[in-house]
């Protein structure tokens, strides 16, 4: 009996010093660095081993770039997962060092898989994959989750306006109006994304609203899908030097106004005397 006590004892010390087996890593890690597209404001959080990954994905041997592209795309990275599939789909695309990771990126772009993570899986990153990979299949799924009123509202609408799609204009057009300060600016961005003409009047409209972040996005919707009808409007804002601040206003109403007379050159901005503010 005694010497079962000592080995017992033996054998809980040695368990006790035994390193602890590391866990998979969690995949939502990164979900938290938002992509440019859904900046609401200059505090943008990060995560300093995303920020590793994608220093590796830019600079590493071959080898190392395409590990650290799957870290980041296994880790649900929506801030660098444009450029993961920039570089597979491009740099990589021959190797066969990152043939698996092709193949497995390829696979869950496929709408069936991002319908499993819109309903079963990480939501916020199967809306990312609807906006990298937008498909028709998707919209009434993506219309569904919009009348649901969700936290994630801004990503809804977001890959709405990237899907490119006629049902998705009426819904985003209500939005527009919203008494919200936020949803409409993001509704006026996502119409932006869609490129249909027959939004700029209520684009143009949406200019005159108290709302500086819908302004923003209205002017830079403008300059994607606006014609000359808009351009007075945009000049207006361009030159009112209330519109200072964080939110660059009258840069974009700027830019809208140089964006829409090259696309067509036949039709010159309104001349007032006054140069606009880049």
């Amino acid at each position: 009996m005694h010497n079962f006590a000592i080995k017992l004892a033996i054998i809980f010390s040695v368990a006790a010093v035994r390193p602890a087996i590391a866990e998979p890593p969690v995949k939502q890690a990164y979900f938290r660095s938002e992509p440019t597209e859904l900046r609401f404001s200059d505090a943008a959080s990060r995560n300093a081993k995303e920020e590793d990954l994608a220093s590796r994905l830019s600079k590493g041997t071959m080898e190392e770039r395409v590990a650290a592209a799957g870290d980041l795309w296994n880790g649900h990275s929506r801030r660098h997962a444009g450029r993961v599939l920039k570089f597979i789909l491009g740099s990589a695309s021959e190797l066969a060092v990152g043939t698996n990771l092709k193949r497995s990126i390829e696979d869950s772009l496929k709408p069936e898989a991002i319908f499993r993570e819109l309903r079963d899986g990480d939501n916020l990153w199967g809306l990312w994959l609807a906006c990298l990979r937008p498909h028709e299949s998707l919209v009434p799924e993506l219309l569904a989750e919009l009348n649901k009123e969700p936290p994630n509202r801004p990503e809804v609408i977001l890959a709405l306006g990237k899907s490119g799609d006629k049902r998705a204009v009426q819904p985003l057009l209500q939005l527009l109006g919203n008494s919200n300060y936020r949803l409409p600016g993001d509704a006026a961005n996502a119409l932006g994304y869609m490129a249909f003409p027959e939004v700029e009047q209520n684009l143009m409209e949406a200019l005159s609203r108290d709302n500086p972040w819908l302004k923003v996005n209205a002017c830079s919707a403008l300059g994607k899908v606006g014609s000359r009808r808009a351009l007075p409007a945009l000049q207006r804002i361009a030159n009112d030097k209330r519109y200072t601040g964080a939110l660059a206003v009258r840069y974009t109403a700027a830019s809208a106004i140089e964006a829409i007379t090259k696309r067509n050159p036949e039709q010159a901005a309104p001349s007032n005397g006054d140069k606009p503010p880049y």
